[in-house]
């Protein structure tokens, strides 16, 4: 769109929005179309039509309005697609109905995408055109959605897949409502490549629990898990990582959240106002449990030169992941917490001038003393036990060496605070799981399946040692007659928690799971609020700390710490940058 198209002024603050009017014809002929306006409040009929806008390189000539007008070829094919021979389709496509260059009129407008969506007849999600085979295939349609080869899955279909009545994607001829490109995707996993299935198929049962969940009228999930599992999908502008889910988060509307596109605002001050509103907004501090190493090299969303300058700490990148990202420990499905480091208490921000700086309260609850090797799996697939990688070998013995003083009692009772801290174990829980010597046997790998099995399901306990041998054996007929699925949740469990992380100890003996990138030295805080322990990482000035990330610290994970004999004494204010 040019300035010099004939938009007319809109109010967004009275829901109206512009309506691209595609007037009848044959598929070859020119294409002659209108712009008017519309009220979403009068329930307008008409359709979606979203698509990636990637800069083209080629224009084709329309009609708008009676005045020639140039849009992208891409455009140009699916409005030959849509078109009807007839009658008029009206279709609302935001980079043409919203004049992108106008700031105040687009921050309005994005307030109104819910409603958009929602109100649509129909949401058509263009592929693009396709020259290989057939919808019974299925494959050259999800091939296309998955980004080949036009580049990774694109953000917006969150919300486009999550708002609408009806969505369908076109590829060339090809049409998939969103339940039979979910039968291609399972059709197709194994001719597609496991990093394009990996990238798509995770948003694709993220959108799809979504969806299930609102029609069962149980609302949605956290805004963060939305935003911190949406990092690999594309996105033009990355300050839209935030906006393009206010329709989906109430709270982030309720949180005074308001989108801005004005260029004097970098998106590092977008993204550093959001967590900090979000943290007062909800008292809790969730949002830091998102906090990743980016700054260097390995990071795997770009964003433009210089974007995220001056982004404190604190502050997640929403625009910025690598490969060595480790999941939350948060279950963002939970409906409460399974954590609650700090949880009884509220999280306050203290007045401070500087708005890079975060001041909170908290326990400095210990330092750590001694780090494991961090562990970087190469597949993403949990291993069937801890025997034979390095990195975890090597935490065992770390763990299991005498420290001066232990937390838990000596011996036994330090082996089964690593075993549950290899899963990250639920807080308030002190019973041992069913089967526990038998999973602790299997994940040392002393009594476990052949190798070349590709999953835990395939479990076929072997190998007992003489001296465990009767209670070995005993439990572990018992593990492989009754307890396979459950083995197999332990071990996903440890994957997702010690993959791209490593062991902490702390110098008054806790054992935990640290960020990868965190060293000795670092203060285990818990602050009020958390629902997990979090690392600080002392600056040359006393009280100032940079984030280093969540971490996970067994003995501390139900509330612990605010019980602690000296945690008066140890409370103190952190002012964090």
């Amino acid at each position: 769109m040019t300035e010099s198209s004939p938009f007319s002024v809109i109010h967004s603050d009275g829901s109206e929005i512009r309506l691209l009017v595609l007037l009848p014809s044959e598929k070859d002929a020119p294409i002659h179309c209108r712009l008017e306006t519309a009220s979403l409040s009068s329930n307008p009929d008409y359709d979606v039509l979203s698509y990636a806008w990637s800069c083209p390189s080629k224009y084709e000539e329309i009609t708008l309005d009676d005045t020639p007008f140039r849009v992208p070829e891409p455009l140009a094919a699916v409005l030959r697609r849509l078109r009807l021979r007839s009658k008029p389709r009206r279709v609302w496509i935001d980079a043409v109905c919203i004049i992108q260059q106008d700031h105040a009129e687009k921050e309005q407008q994005v307030l109104l995408l819910p409603r958009i969506y929602s109100q649509a007849r129909r949401v058509y999600v263009w592929l693009g055109e396709s020259t290989i085979g057939t919808r019974t295939a299925g494959a050259p349609v999800l091939e296309q959605s998955l980004g080949v080869p036009q580049g990774s899955p694109r953000l917006s279909i969150v919300q486009e897949a999550l708002l609408a009545k009806y969505l369908i994607f076109i590829c060339g001829p090809e049409k998939l409502t969103w339940e039979s490109m979910g039968r291609a995707l399972k059709a197709s996993s194994k001719k597609l490549e496991e990093g394009e299935m990996q990238s798509f198929a995770e948003i694709f049962c993220l959108i799809s629990r979504l969806r299930q969940r609102r029609s069962d009228g149980q609302g949605i999930l956290s805004p963060f898990e939305l935003l911190y599992k949406s990092r690999r999908l594309e996105c033009e502008n990355p300050r839209d990582r935030i906006y393009g889910f206010l329709g989906l988060a109430p709270s982030v509307l309720e949180a005074g959240v308001v989108p801005t596109y004005d260029t004097s605002v970098s998106t590092a001050q977008v993204y550093t106002d959001f967590a900090r509103k979000m943290i007062q907004h909800s008292e809790r501090l969730d949002i830091l449990n998102c906090v990743r190493e980016w700054r260097g090299s390995g990071v795997t969303v770009a964003t433009t030169a210089n974007e995220m300058d001056g982004l404190p700490s604190w502050a997640p990148n929403w625009a910025g992941r690598t490969a060595n990202d480790p999941e939350p420990l948060l279950d963002w499905s939970d409906v409460s917490s399974r954590y609650c480091a700090g949880r009884l208490m509220e999280a306050r921000i203290k007045q401070n001038e500087d708005p890079k700086t975060l001041v909170l309260n908290g326990i400095r609850f210990d330092e750590v003393a001694e780090l494991g090797i961090p562990w970087h799996p190469e597949v993403d697939i949990p291993p069937p036990s801890r025997n034979g990688i390095e990195a975890l070998e090597q935490w065992e013995a770390l763990a299991l060496a005498a420290p001066l003083s232990c937390p838990y009692g000596g011996d036994a009772g330090r082996k089964a605070a690593l075993w549950r801290t290899y899963i990250a174990d639920f807080a308030g829980d002190r019973s041992a799981p069913k089967h526990h010597s038998a999973f602790m046997e299997c994940w040392y790998g002393r009594a476990s399946w052949p190798y070349g099995f590709s999953s835990p399901a395939d479990i076929e306990l072997h190998d007992a040692r003489p001296r465990n041998l009767f209670r070995v054996v005993k439990d572990a007929l018992s593990l492989t007659r009754h307890g396979r699925t459950e083995y197999t949740t332990y071990a996903r469990r440890a994957y997702a928690a010690c993959a791209h992380r490593r062991l902490l100890v702390s110098k008054r003996g806790y054992i935990g799971l640290a960020p990868w990138n965190a060293q000795p030295g670092d203060v285990v805080a818990v602050l009020y609020g958390g629902s997990t322990p979090f690392l600080f990482r002392p600056g040359s000035t006393p009280g100032v700390y940079s984030l280093v990330g969540e971490c996970f610290v067994y003995g501390i994970m139900a509330g612990e710490a605010l019980a602690w004999e000296h945690a008066i004494a140890a409370a103190r204010e952190f002012r964090i940058v």
